[in-house]
């Protein structure tokens, strides 16, 4: 029965995810076309990292403690990632963004291009959560 449970809560987390990286996506997108100043962009999406990476964080750790290390090998690649980029992050506020160096066309390449690998996992992951939620609500309904 958790199971249902875990698999829904990872799902709407995983569209959160999806969300928050389309913002990004779209963020990048709008300072590298000059209608946002990378000042703006930063006070935009550095708030927004912390709960990103927690949130990944979060249905990882839950992965663990519940035994689905299927989900859990396919959650800790991006977890790892997240807890690598924040840790050698150049800004010593809370986000990983500096508007000093976002202009930088390696760094704004790079944040873009991480930006859809990300929304590509979480895609991919959607389509998991939804395949593992529906085959642990069949299994659920099966037994009873």
């Amino acid at each position: 029965m958790y199971h249902i449970f875990m698999y829904g809560a990872a799902l709407l987390a995983d569209i959160a995810l999806i969300f928050l990286t389309i913002w990004n996506v779209v963020s990048f997108d709008e300072l590298k076309n000059d209608f946002k100043n990378p000042v703006d962009l930063c006070k935009s999406l550095n708030p927004l990292v912390l709960p990103e990476y927690s949130l990944q964080a979060v249905f990882s750790l839950t992965f663990l403690l519940t035994f689905k290390f299927v989900s859990l090998l396919l959650t800790a690649p991006i977890t790892i990632y997240h807890a690598f980029r924040y840790t050698r992050r150049t800004s010593r506020s809370l986000g990983i963004y500096d508007p000093t160096t976002i202009m930088n066309r390696r760094e704004l390449e790079r944040c873009q291009r991480e930006g859809w690998i990300k929304l590509a996992y979480y895609i991919v992951m959607f389509f998991y959560f939804a395949a593992m939620l529906l085959w642990s609500l069949i299994s659920y309904l099966t037994r009873n």
